[in-house]
């Protein structure tokens, strides 16, 4: 039997054994999402949505934020912040390339999109654009692990069976903006690039390293 085969089965053996056998060990947020500020800029809170227990028994994040925000132009933008610290009972993040699908909604585009943060720094996350029904939403979304940023799946899973080796975390967050558009070809959001300009730094901080 080939040597390197032997390897890497004994070596991915190991790894599912130490994730099995070793309990995770929780991270707290570094400081709750409700002390989340209501005034950010220009950018103020006009809705908070609290979650039916039959969303949370689907959900199961440590903690979450669903809040409107509004502009001085009247541009109201949704933000999603889902934390999932790796607590007994905690539920695994749910991708939106799966979830928004399977309730009917559908794909006009997606994509990888840089974003100017107001530091000159550019962060990566995905923009894809949904319909259902009558109605079209801008989404931009990114998970975040211990500082830095995935976007997609894969490498989500792989980030969290990593970090389960070599420090007993699974810690993860994910983060949606979005808000409805009139038009599914009409490009890019600049609201939305504004919007994630202004709010990146403040949800770093509360996310932990």
């Amino acid at each position: 039997m080939n040597r390197k085969f032997v390897l890497v089965f004994a070596l991915l053996l190991a790894a599912g054994a130490y994730i099995q056998l070793v309990e995770p060990k929780p991270v707290l947020l570094e400081r709750p999402l409700s002390e989340f500020p209501a005034r950010v800029g220009e950018w103020r809170m006009v809705r908070e949505d609290i979650f039916s227990p039959e969303i949370m028994a689907i959900l199961r994040p440590t903690d979450y934020m669903s809040r409107d925000y509004v502009d001085a132009q009247g541009h109201r933008v949704t933000l999603y912040i889902g934390y999932h610290g790796g607590r007994k009972g905690d539920g695994g993040i749910h991708s939106p390339r799966n979830c928004l699908p399977s309730s009917g909604w559908y794909t006009n585009s997606t994509g990888l999109i840089p974003v100017r943060l107001r530091d000159g720094r550019d962060v990566e996350i995905v923009d894809t654009v949904m319909s259902k029904d009558v109605y079209t939403v801008s989404f931009y979304y990114w998970y975040q692990v211990r500082g830095g940023i995935l976007t997609n799946e894969y490498a989500l899973k792989l980030s969290e069976m990593w970090n389960s080796i070599v420090s007993r975390r699974k810690d993860a967050a994910f983060i949606r903006v979005s808000m409805p558009i009139p038009d599914p070809h009409a490009g890019r959001n600049p609201v939305m690039d504004r919007f994630v300009a202004d709010f990146y730094p403040l949800i770093h901080q509360y996310l932990p390293e």
